[in-house]
């Protein structure tokens, strides 16, 4: 691995190139998380770095960060509101953006992953999930990607195949998720609830209104699993509020070290995504040591050997989902090795100073480019 610590390369002046990764949020879900990693990263390689958003905290205010930009900057796409302005604006720059596809979006008329839709190939005329406009949406997304000639990057070669015909012509490079190790993050005692024996973990941003992650189907999950396991208590995190029903307790969006932190403290993580790119939750929990549950769709079977560092199962099927949590919880030896499988596969493909490494590469060769004019 590359010493993450000292500047990519000396051969050009790459001290005096900008950089800005945009973001819709600032603080708040996966695509904020990976953009604050590499700005730092660049930073501490001597690179001027920065991190802008759409909308500044929770109120929904816009940034008052957003500024115009000179044509040194080196834009880094994470997430927008809007991808045809959004890249539209980097026209006058001196390098191309790079876009990193944490969804689908950038080439579906609305929607976020299409499922078993495959209307997106062919214009998405008649979105049959009622988003309007949907056929001229797309197409503003596929003109303004074919004049503005992003670097594309996908997390998972699920979701860079899928690219690749959306866009052909377009190559897609494969940069899997990076995250902290868990030693490096502070506990957080106050966000954890008073439980004792296992603990069963359900993560998403919406909780149990997460249309992609099944938050309405989180407690059908956990009944079944109560059955064998009457003992087990549940934790649901990612709700509006904070709440408690006999032995399911709700937490509202917490920080990601306090998410880490009980990680540290649970039994096994159900994760019922039924749509996916290569989330971070499961990277979290592989880091934490703990036992994950999930269905294997889009990139998640990029993350998790089934039977070896976690468990897949049949999309939609919640009763296997629930008998396989079960089976782990009623075998503890076998579940902390599989967990301690997925941590050395964690720490040996996804940490950070790897990802930035990857796309240091690539800012590299934007940056030499534009040495050479």
């Amino acid at each position: 691995m590359k010493d993450s610590t000292i500047p990519f390369s000396m051969s050009t002046n790459l001290s005096r190139l900008r950089m800005v990764h945009h973001t819709i949020l600032r603080d708040q879900g996966g695509t904020a998380m990976i953009a604050g990693l590499l700005s730092l990263g660049m930073c501490s390689r001597g690179w001027d770095s920065r991190v802008e958003s759409e909308i500044c905290g929770t109120n929904g205010r816009p940034s008052p960060d957003l500024k115009g930009r000179d044509q040194d900057v080196l834009v880094h796409i994470h997430s927008t509101q809007n991808w045809p302005k959004t890249l539209l604006s980097c026209l006058g720059l001196k390098q191309r953006p790079v876009v990193t596809m944490h969804d689908a979006s950038l080439f579906t008329g609305g929607c976020v992953y299409p499922l078993e839709c495959r209307k997106w190939l062919a214009g998405c005329h008649e979105c049959q999930r009622g988003y309007s406009d949907s056929h001229e949406d797309w197409q503003r997304r596929q003109d303004a990607a074919a004049l503005v000639k992003p670097v594309l990057v996908s997390p998972s070669a699920w979701l860079a195949e899928m690219a690749e015909r959306a866009f052909p012509g377009l190559k897609v490079r494969v940069i899997a998720n990076g995250i902290e190790q868990a030693s490096a993050l502070k506990d957080d005692q106050g966000h954890i609830p008073d439980f004792q024996g296992e603990l069963v973990l359900f993560v998403a941003h919406g909780g149990v209104e997460a249309g992609y992650k099944s938050g309405g189907q989180w407690m059908r999950i956990w009944k079944l699993i109560k059955k064998t396991r009457p003992r087990a208590r549940a934790l649901f995190v990612g709700n509006k509020v904070q709440d408690r029903t006999a032995d399911v307790f709700h937490l509202p969006y917490l920080p990601n070290h306090a998410v880490r932190s009980i990680m540290e403290r649970a039994s096994i993580l159900i994760y019922p995504s039924i749509a996916d790119n290569h989330p971070l939750v499961i990277l979290e929990a592989m880091m934490s040591r703990l036992p994950v549950v999930s269905f294997g769709v889009g990139g998640i079977p990029e993350q998790i050997k089934s039977g070896s560092t976690g468990i897949l199962i049949r999309p939609g099927d919640y009763q296997a989902m629930a008998e396989s949590a079960a089976g782990l919880l009623m075998h503890p030896r076998q579940a902390r090795a599989m967990a301690e499988q997925a941590y050395g596969v964690a720490m040996d493909r996804f940490t950070s100073p790897r990802m930035i490494d990857e796309y240091g590469d690539i800012y590299q060769d934007l940056a030499a480019k534009k040495e050479e004019k």
